[in-house]
């Protein structure tokens, strides 16, 4: 079920753009392509039913040939040649799901789920002026029957406008689109590539791009969202490092025009109009990976070159690519790594490798990206060369002010090997938030970062009775270290010990004044401790120093649910499901505060989201274990735990 860039599911692209669940594709009421009713042949109505029943069953292989066989006999079946067309696709067999959904269009003209999913299959099979025409035509309807459907259609719309050169228009698209919730990688990119001009689809970038293109479009995706304020901050910096990068001046003029700065917009432009003029094309083969460049009649040399002739098999680049690695030559090894990935661009192991040759040239942002789509496409090699990956790829979530990532990443593999006091040392700079690399942390903080470390791997395996003790000690030793009440806090809250994790987090609270953490964890145990009227003075706090978290939000909306504010909680739980729609808990507590409101319906809706995404949460945890501090610790579900605490609690 393919998708344009890295996922080879159309409904996995959908979790990605929305991170939630939503109905299949396939699930569109009858009604929208019901046929006249009019006397059938015994025949037909025999396979009509079959193919359904295999169908609901889940056999899809046995439903296709049901379908073709009935719309055969009937022509006329629009309902038929919707699922056999869906089902093609779904199986990948886009070219053969393209003449269903032009038999269907004929029967119902300029239906849009029709015109969407015919102009997805055409743009897997490469035709992509009459994909880019029919989504356009269905994206005009603004039909929202199938939201989910709606926004891959659009990712892919904004996609080909791009390639087409219609920048503006696909930045509108991707703005009215994506402004709302989380936004995937690729979508992400997509608003890199609309607002520098590259008329490229994704799977022809060279990867050395895909880190400017991503910290552009995540500016880009800041102003869509209405936050231009903290998005004219962050093109100074990457000015700095990319000043000759065409259009980038233009982008950040707009943003500074936008905001009444009109001087300073005016200096942008001018500093765009003394870069030397480039064309579509010029453009094109600066971003252009081997294969395009090659496909385009640009240059190409050494190991890119037999990435794009089809008579050197993906093995030998695979070689060279391991052969170089092996020598630590990883500035030679890049470019053969790349010659792999044109041919196997889903091969998990290039992907690593390429991110840790990267990581070895401080490409860090790059290295970032790819160690995360190798692990996400699946590492392969030794144990070892796989923990030494993860560990890497654990550095750069700690640089990127991911800690809770890398802590979850890396307490797997800190013990029993040859890098279990590396990554236990890692561990102590996620734990106290410290965006370093270990060899940048400062000699007279070694032991501090050694002892938080061990600490992390103790609370990670839920050792309480050994955490504890250690944890009391080192608060004792470094009093206003950041980050140390706070774990003992949430330690403590795992445990039902509200008012001694309160102290903790007051005491946080007050080492770090700006850091909305401790009055989120503060209202969530006055809450657990039945005192509302508290937490909603907590979590009012917590939303001023963080209004774009989730987190606070939700807070906040779950004080005015135990106060009785229904309408204060609904705006509040609202805002944050925008902000995170793939928690549970947000869409669990929505349920209650429509309920409360007297709205079944959106009551009804919201408790269908949230058995979806705690299903997919406790398969996820099934896979991965968990422990109440690991689960207490993961700020992003907005709970403060997410499993019952041990019965028996750490002695002292």
């Amino acid at each position: 079920m393919a998708a344009p860039i890295t996922s080879p599911n159309h409904k996995c692209l959908a979790l990605l753009l929305l991170a939630l669940v939503s109905p299949a594709f396939s699930l569109y009421p009858h009604s929208v392509f019901a046929s006249p009713r009019e006397q059938s042949p015994p025949a037909f109505d025999s396979l009509a039913k079959s193919a359904t029943a295999a169908r609901e069953a889940g056999h899809p292989a046995d439903a296709i040939p049901l379908y073709r066989r009935a719309v055969e006999l009937r022509s006329d079946w629009a309902e038929g040649w919707w699922y056999l067309g869906t089902l093609l696709y779904d199986a990948d067999q886009f070219r053969d799901a393209i003449p269903a959904f032009q038999k269907l269009l004929a029967l119902v003209p300029d239906a849009p789920p029709a015109l969407n999913f015919l102009g997805l299959c055409e743009f897997e099979t490469g035709e992509y002026d009459s994909a880019l025409a029919h989504l356009e035509k269905a994206s005009a309807a603004d039909s929202q029957d199938d939201p989910v459907l709606s926004r891959v259609a659009s990712y892919h719309l904004a996609l080909l406008l791009n390639r087409a050169g219609g920048f503006e228009r696909s930045l509108r698209v991707l703005s009215k689109n994506f402004a709302h919730g989380l936004a995937s990688d690729q979508v992400i990119v997509a608003f890199g590539l609309a607002l520098l001009h590259v008329p490229l689809l994704p799977r022809e970038v060279d990867p050395s791009k895909d880190a400017l293109l991503h910290s552009v479009g995540q500016l880009g995706l800041l102003v869509a969202q209405g936050h231009a304020s903290q998005a004219v901050e962050g093109f100074p910096p990457l000015l700095k490092e990319y000043p000759d990068i065409p259009y980038f001046h233009s982008a950040y003029a707009a943003v500074l025009q936008a905001m009444g700065r009109a001087n300073e917009a005016r200096e942008q432009l001018q500093q765009e109009s003394q870069l030397k003029p480039s064309s579509s094309a010029q453009i094109a083969a600066r971003y252009a990976n081997a294969a395009t460049r090659a496909r385009r009649g640009g240059p190409t040399t050494g190991a890119e070159e037999s990435a794009t002739n089809p008579s050197s098999a993906a093995e030998q680049n695979q070689q060279l690519a391991f052969q170089l690695f092996s020598f630590t030559r990883y500035a030679d090894a890049i470019p053969a790594l790349k010659a792999w990935l044109a041919q196997q661009p889903g091969s998990g192991t290039a992907w690593a490798m390429l991110g840790l040759c990267e990581f070895e040239m401080q490409d860090f942002d790059n290295a970032l990206l790819h160690l995360q789509k190798g692990a996400a496409l699946g590492l392969g090699g030794s144990p070892e060369a796989v923990r030494t990956a993860k560990y890497r790829l654990g550095l750069l979530l700690i640089r990127d002010g991911k800690f809770q990532e890398a802590s979850t990443l890396l307490a797997p593999e800190a013990e029993g090997n040859s890098l279990s006091s590396d990554i236990q040392f890692a561990l102590g700079l996620a734990l106290l938030h410290k965006k370093l690399f270990p060899l940048d942390v400062p000699s007279t903080d070694v032991l501090l970062v050694r002892d938080a470390g061990e600490i992390s791997l103790l609370l990670h395996n839920s050792k309480y009775d050994l955490a504890f003790p250690k944890l009391q000690k080192l608060i004792a030793s470094h009093p206003a270290q950041p980050m140390l009440h706070y774990t003992y806090g949430l330690a403590l809250a795992s445990f039902s010990r509200y008012d001694e994790a309160e102290e903790q987090f007051l005491e946080e609270s007050t080492i770090s004044p700006k850091s909305e953490g401790p009055y989120v964890q503060l209202a969530f145990v006055q809450l657990q401790a039945r005192q509302p009227a508290e937490a909603l003075v907590s979590a009012q706090r917590a939303v001023q120093l963080a209004p774009g978290s989730a987190a606070t939000h939700y807070v906040l909306g779950r004080s005015y649910l135990d106060l009785g504010k229904w309408e204060n909680a609904l705006r509040e739980l609202q805002a944050a499901a925008g902000l995170n729609p793939g928690s549970p808990e947000v869409h669990f507590n929505l349920a209650k505060a429509y309920a409360k409101l007297n709205r079944p319906e959106d009551a009804a809706r919201e408790r269908e989201v949230f058995a979806h995404l705690n299903e997919e949460i406790e398969q996820r945890r099934g896979h991965e274990g968990s422990q109440a501090y690991g689960a207490a610790h993961t700020s992003s579900e907005l709970s403060q735990s997410q499993t019952a605490p041990p019965s028996t609690p750490p002695q002292e």
